[in-house]
């Protein structure tokens, strides 16, 4: 809860089915495992997609289900804060 995020996003891929990637999302905002600064409709932003494409000669291992998520959290500005002020 200290430091809350300003924006997520929560991409899936493979087989995910978009129940599943919400529950996720509904478990988190009940424990308070990701919080927001202000509840609203675009601080979070959950994506289910097609499965990874598998390139010949990649180096990462093929996988049936993946998940990624990017935020932006308030600790940003605790992190500059404490260097430059």
């Amino acid at each position: 809860e200290e430091d809350k995020f300003m924006h997520r996003s929560v991409n899936y891929s493979g087989d995910v089915k978009g129940k599943e990637a919400n529950g996720w999302y509904q478990w988190a905002k009940t424990n308070k495992k990701c919080m927001c600064v202000e509840e609203y409709w675009m601080c979070s932003r959950i994506r289910v997609n097609q499965p990874t494409p598998i390139l010949p000669n990649d180096v990462l291992a093929p996988v049936n289900r993946n998940a990624v998520m990017i935020g932006n959290n308030t600790c940003i500005s605790r992190v500059f804060s404490e260097r430059i002020g």
